[in-house]
């Protein structure tokens, strides 16, 4: 079960990554095997290495421990990288994936694979199909967008 952070603790955590100059992909608290896990999912032009991570894991638990009063109960927390299937959250990552491959779930909850063609300055995704289909789409209505290397 994923609960939300209080809006002015994630706007912080975000600033605090932002100012790492990584960006904060997702920022979710779930619980798992009994425990609170807290997990934040990063991202930099070139890719998060592992030190990335280290280095953001201890700059957070530095500011968790400055507001240790937002838990309730001990956590543990995980910072990783998107990794190679990574979803598409913002307009700037379809511009920044153009040409790649990504999987979207279609209306009929059926999964599509497609191309990112051209993005517009309106947010029009143009995507193309491995048939040639070409479908335009703003990019708020595609559904869960993730990149599909493997094609």
């Amino acid at each position: 079960m994923t609960s939300p952070l209080r809006p002015p603790l994630e706007a912080e955590f975000r600033k605090l990554v932002g100012g790492l100059g990584y960006q904060c992909l997702a920022l979710e608290k779930v619980r798992e095997g009994g425990r609170l896990v807290l997990r934040l999912t990063l991202d930099v032009e070139g890719g998060i290495s592992l030190q990335d991570c280290e280095t953001a894991a201890r700059e957070v638990n530095a500011f968790l421990d400055e507001h240790d009063e937002a838990f309730s109960e001990p956590f543990f927390l995980e910072v990783s990288s998107p990794g190679p299937e990574r979803p598409l959250v913002r307009l700037e990552d379809y511009r920044r994936f153009r040409g790649e491959w990504i999987r979207i779930s279609w209306k009929n909850g059926k999964k599509r694979v497609l191309c990112i063609d051209d993005v517009g300055e309106d947010g029009v995704v143009t995507l193309r199909s491995r048939e040639g289909e070409v479908l335009q789409l703003p990019w708020t209505e595609i559904r869960r967008p993730r990149l599909h290397p493997e094609v």
